[in-house]
């Protein structure tokens, strides 16, 4: 067999076993899951007036006096909140989702007149009432966008509140079941940066201080916010 066909034979043998070879490929591993959009950081200022309060026995001062000679004005709070929660993308009727923890604060307080003996009434001088109050919530919210970089914003919550009175020098400390619900206008000036504003309504258990009570029952308040995405 001459030189050229013996090399021509082992060619060909060695074709045949790369033609039967097989090779394996491995899948790139999948990626992790992940629990929707961004992070939000918002902080924001709110105001509701009028807040009504009863008074009751624990007030009376001397023998004769009756606790009804007290009025109170109207509680008068400030309101401010810190938000931190994540954004769950479009999902509901392409409204963007959220949840997130609210920590408020609530700083009320009002001006006591006494209608008694006027005598009794030199003798008070000026009377106020301090009402502190801290609810702390879970919320659900909702965002959609309407027109540019204008939108509509939605949110509820549930929680407790903490609150700390001092009413005509009476202290004590209370608590009870908290809701809120807010709807107002969104404005993103970027996609990390936008601001809001709208109402907030708020109910609270009747809070006891003495034999009085103050109710957050249907109340509403006003408020304006921003929040940072990232």
């Amino acid at each position: 067999m001459k030189f050229h066909q013996i090399m021509l034979a082992v060619t060909l043998t060695a074709s045949a076993f790369a033609g039967t070879a097989t090779t394996e490929t491995r899948s790139p591993p999948a990626n992790p899951p992940v629990m929707g959009g961004d992070w939000f950081f918002g902080v924001s200022y709110g105001r509701l007036s009028e807040v009504g309060g009863t008074i009751g026995d624990g007030f009376s001062i001397g023998e004769d006096a009756d606790s009804s000679d007290f009025d109170f004005d109207g509680f008068d709070f400030d309101m401010y909140s810190l938000h931190l929660g994540r954004n769950f993308g479009d999902g509901f009727y392409g409204f963007n989702t959220t949840a997130y923890l609210e920590v408020a604060y609530l700083d009320g307080d009002t001006d006591v007149s006494f209608d008694g003996d006027p005598q009794i009434a030199e003798l008070l001088g000026d009377l106020n009432a301090d009402i502190d109050i801290v609810p702390v919530t879970v919320n659900l919210g909702m965002e959609r966008n309407l027109i540019g970089g204008l939108g509509l914003y939605l949110g509820a919550g549930l929680g407790y509140a903490f609150t700390d009175s001092d009413v005509l020098d009476v202290s004590d400390t209370d608590g009870g079941f908290y809701a809120q619900a807010s709807a107002g206008l969104v404005y993103n000036f970027t996609e990390k940066f936008e601001m809001f504003g709208g109402a907030r309504w708020l109910y609270l258990d009747s809070l006891d201080f003495g034999d009085s009570s103050l109710e957050l029952d249907d109340e509403f308040a006003w408020e304006i916010g921003a929040r940072v995405n990232f």
